[in-house]
């Protein structure tokens, strides 16, 4: 589990991983080349850790 970032307003970050997440949906299949699913990952996983703090002890085997 983690912890909201101060001054975090959940709506616009909720918006903002929706609107993210749609256009890695559109950009992986037509250029996947340009956007392999690791690439698409590591942008979720950053734009995520810009909205909350994240225990990532557990994550190491990932």
């Amino acid at each position: 589990m983690g912890q909201a970032h101060v001054g975090l307003v959940p709506a616009r970050a909720a918006a903002a991983t929706t609107v993210m997440v749609d256009g890695l949906l559109l950009h992986m299949p037509t250029d996947p080349a340009g956007m392999p699913a690791k690439t698409a990952t590591g942008i979720v996983d950053d734009h995520l850790a810009r909205c909350v703090n994240l225990d990532t002890s557990r994550r190491k085997g990932r």
